[in-house]
């Protein structure tokens, strides 16, 4: 509680004219200084029992539209969870940077992001006063409400379909051949009948894995985003660029009916973790991309195993991989992956990167840097693999 610049002014005022008042020995002026000086004490008091015998103040957020995209902008609504208040209350909310927050007031404000990610709107704060504004104080309510903010996402119309299409095809003389178990099982995936349990298979590779009828479904691929390790040198656009590339390869696969695993690391309590979802949703897609992170070398590494291991045991003919500066161990741990599917593998800032490993493995390569078009990059990576 603190008085306000009308309040201190009534205090200067009545202190002055009680030493005028004291300096004149007069009457008349020693009563108006302590009319004066009683006005914010009054008021002062008048706060103290308002504050005392109020109710808590709670805030509903409302949020138009409720899913928001870098470059798109949102209108935020403010509601209170009591009926009513005094018209000189006002609401004002904690908002982080990079969502450029505009306009406001106690009805709400409009955001409009710059970045991607996850953010906290919130908490709010009810700012009180008596009715005539000589004491404040503030209430902070204590809820607040995630934000999750998709990365930009252009269309890839019918690229990968075709190269999807592709994967069941013949390899070239001399690459590596998938055999039949390869052909009839797959790993366990919740719903799935536990008589179609392939035991043997089970027990080699430590998980359970089930027989199914088709041969590697082309309606499964398997895409992995590394974004390398942090580092102040890397341009935020090649990151960026990253994660948009392959979140919107990942939405036009799914929207072409195709089921799509992630891999990726995300960020969850100020830890970067690993991520795997599978997923044939859009909005999930866009959030599991929202949350993506570069990880510290000693968690890239542990996590960087764990998708590989994930990917070998998977049944998707198709593996896309999305890199920012990949590191020579990973690309050395994603090699063998193309001995059992095609890979395709889109690396960004890649000054310096030998990606010879990959090829002779038997990857499909290419290159982009953060100013490029998204689909022309997504064309020229996948042209020589379905032309």
């Amino acid at each position: 509680m603190r008085l306000t610049t009308r309040g201190l002014g009534l205090l200067v005022a009545g202190a002055s004219l009680a030493l005028l008042a004291t300096s004149l020995q007069s009457p008349a002026a020693a009563r108006l200084a302590a009319l004066v000086l009683a006005i914010p004490a009054v008021s002062a008091l008048w706060a103290l029992w308002s504050r005392g015998v109020s109710r808590r103040v709670g805030v509903v957020r409302t949020i138009t539209p409720p899913q928001l995209a870098v470059g798109q902008s949102a209108t935020v609504r403010l509601r209170l969870t009591v009926r009513a208040l005094a018209p000189w209350t006002v609401i004002r909310e904690r908002v982080p940077a990079p969502l450029r927050r505009s306009g406001g007031g106690s009805a709400g404000y409009v955001i409009s992001p710059d970045r991607r990610g996850v953010f906290l709107l919130g908490p709010a704060s009810v700012h009180r006063s008596d009715p005539m504004n000589l004491v404040r104080w503030r209430v902070t309510s204590a809820g607040t409400q995630e934000l999750a903010v998709w990365p930009r996402t252009e269309d890839v119309p019918s690229i990968m379909r075709a190269a999807t299409r592709d994967a069941t095809m013949a390899r070239p003389r001399g690459r590596p051949q998938r055999n039949l178990e390869d052909l009839t099982v797959r790993e366990y995936r919740p719903g799935d009948d536990l008589h179609r349990v392939h035991w043997k298979s089970s027990a080699r590779q430590g998980e359970l894995m089930v027989r199914h009828d088709e041969p590697a479904t082309t309606h499964r691929v398997d895409v992995l985003l590394d974004l390398g390790s942090p580092q102040e040198s890397d341009p935020e656009s090649d990151t960026e660029f990253a994660v948009s590339a392959c979140a919107s390869l990942t939405t036009s696969l799914v929207r072409d009916r195709y089921t799509v695993r992630i891999l990726t690391h995300h960020l969850e309590a100020g830890e970067v973790w690993n991520d795997q979802v599978v997923t044939s949703s859009v909005p999930e897609v866009l959030d599991v991309f929202a949350r993506a992170r570069s990880a510290q070398p000693p968690a890239q590494a542990w996590v960087r195993l764990e998708h590989v291991h994930r990917i070998e045991r998977s049944g998707a003919g198709v593996v896309v991989a999305v890199l920012r500066e990949p590191s020579a161990a990973l690309l050395e741990d994603l090699a063998p992956l193309a001995r059992r599917r095609r890979c395709i593998a889109l690396v960004v800032g890649a000054a310096g990167v030998d990606l010879t490993v990959l090829e002779q493995a038997g990857w499909r390569t290419s290159t982009a840097r953060g100013h490029e078009s998204i689909s022309a990059t997504w064309a020229s990576a996948l042209r020589d693999r379905v032309g």
